[in-house]
């Protein structure tokens, strides 16, 4: 993100594509919350403040989703702004806000007609901005979140862009920064090209390593070079250095948006045994996974320092809580009920054994559920239910065994959460209707938000499809729009 200063802004010239991020979906954000012990702020009417929100990509689709909510998104490129404000107009949206402000005049102004929110997103700002400014950002996150709210935060990290630093500097340095950005840009892949041929048959570790690197950020989209490989800040920190400026600002962190990297027991038994060893505390051992992994990137959740939180993970931490799973019995006709030693595979392909048989009728129901979350309390009804409990719920203490093991899975990156029910449904009707954002998005041809806020893509048939999904089209009248498509392809 370049300083306000500049008279040609590359963001404008080359605007970031409207797409959502899911892991800034505010259900992930709340169901986090909740399962270390907070009490996040209801979705139907929440207030979601985005920092750096550029066109709308990532607020509108939210928008949109929860009528009710409010929502209010800050960047101080104009042109950018226009555009959001557009989009949601063409929606009709009432419910969300676009201001083109600088943080420091939000900052300076004491933000006092801004109000405060129950979730604040800060996505691909944080480490490209200064150090003055970053500290402006984690200003504007205290001053303006409830006492449950949450933050979102993404950034680079070390030690993965060490590496990354060098071949940063390498590219930033073929071009002045004041050229035109494309041809930064086509500059920085002769560059990139050049390099990946130099290094290619070279059989030392570091020709090796850098090649890799290189080609990694080779292979990335000209929005990704200009944007993160030449941007004129980028400041990536270690995770301890950004835990000492959250102390300094009243702020903590609650978790990484992706649990599973939290636990050292997915490190495999070596790394299980020796590392609490060396690390005295919960960061410690997360900065050291950091290592391990040579992790360049982090998506952190963040609340208030006053706020208690609660890391002794428990069934009843995901008590009000939805677990969403797609896990599939392999074979299909393994005995679920027995003691039996059954196979499970996701969708991922990653693979679950056990041979309890709530957690397989656990498993069971999740996988027949899918996509669709399940509320803790209703998934434990349908395994009592599969397990011929005759209209009794699970005893108390197969109840808590099944409850340890769901977390257990969910610290594996088995299972997933979310804080409130899904908005859609989990079978096809006669007449489909999909979200009018997602038939909005579908006619102008941009990725389209799903019920989950993920962006997906599309070919031009599909979108042709989704623009139709309005309720007023039987199956027969979509395969006609479908082979029209496809002949006109």
């Amino acid at each position: 993100m370049p300083p306000p200063s500049e008279s040609v802004n590359p963001y404008d010239e080359n605007p970031f594509p409207r797409q959502s991020l899911a892991a800034s979906d505010p259900s992930r954000l709340a169901a986090t919350g909740a399962l270390f012990g907070m009490r996040p702020a209801p979705l139907d009417n929440c207030r979601v403040l985005e920092l750096g929100c550029a066109t709308g990509g990532n607020l509108t689709p939210l928008a949109a989703r929860h009528p009710r909510g409010t929502f209010v998104g800050i960047d101080y490129l104009q042109g950018q702004i226009a555009l959001a404000r557009q989009d949601a107009a063409s929606l009709g949206l009432t419910n969300v806000e676009f201001q083109a402000v600088d943080f420091r005049d939000v900052s300076r102004d004491g933000g006092d007609d801004l109000g405060t929110f129950d979730y604040i997103i800060c996505h691909g700002v944080f480490s490209w901005v200064s150090p003055p400014l970053q500290e402006t950002v984690l200003q504007l996150c205290h001053a303006h979140l409830n006492p449950q709210g949450l933050v979102f935060l993404s950034y680079n990290i070390y030690p993965g862009w060490h590496l990354r630093n060098l071949v940063r500097e390498l590219v930033c340095e073929c071009t002045p920064a004041t050229d035109p950005p494309a041809h930064r840009v086509a500059e920085a892949r002769k560059l990139l090209d050049f390099f990946c041929w130099a290094f290619h048959d070279d059989p030392t570790p570091y020709g090796q390593l850098l090649k890799g690197e290189l080609e990694v950020v080779q292979a990335q989209p000209d929005g990704y070079l200009l944007h993160e490989q030449l941007e004129h800040d980028n400041n990536p920190l270690y995770l301890h250095e950004l835990i000492a400026r959250l102390e300094r600002h009243g702020l903590q962190y609650v978790a990484d948006s992706d649990l599973a990297t939290m636990f050292v027991e997915n490190m495999g038994q070596t790394v299980t045994a020796e590392l609490p060893r060396l690390a005295d505390d919960d960061i410690a051992v997360e900065q050291h996974l950091d290592v391990l992994r040579n992790r360049a990137f982090r998506q952190s959740i963040l609340c208030r320092a006053d706020v208690p939180l609660s890391r002794a993970l428990d069934g009843g931490t995901l008590a009000g809580l939805y677990l969403v799973g797609n896990m599939r019995p392999d074979p299909p006709s393994a005995n679920i009920t027995s003691s039996e030693l059954v196979k499970f595979v996701t969708l991922r392909g990653s693979e679950m054994w056990s041979p309890s048989a709530p957690l397989k009728a656990a498993f069971e129901e999740l996988g027949r559920q899918f996509p669709r979350g399940v509320l803790l309390e209703a998934l434990f009804a349908a395994v009592a239910n599969r397990l011929g409990q005759g209209g009794r719920p699970l005893p108390a203490d197969v109840q808590a065994t099944l409850g340890r093991d769901l977390v257990q899975c969910l610290k594996q990156g088995v299972l997933d959460i979310r804080g409130g029910p899904d908005s859609f449904v989990g079978r096809v009707s006669d007449r489909p209707v999909t979200m009018p954002m997602a038939r909005w998005q579908a006619r102008h041809g941009w990725q389209v938000t799903s019920g989950r806020h993920e962006s997906l893509t599309f070919d031009e048939p599909a979108r042709d499809i989704l623009q139709h999904l309005d309720g007023l089209h039987d199956r027969a009248a979509l395969l006609k729009v479908f082979v029209d498509s496809v002949g006109e392809a």
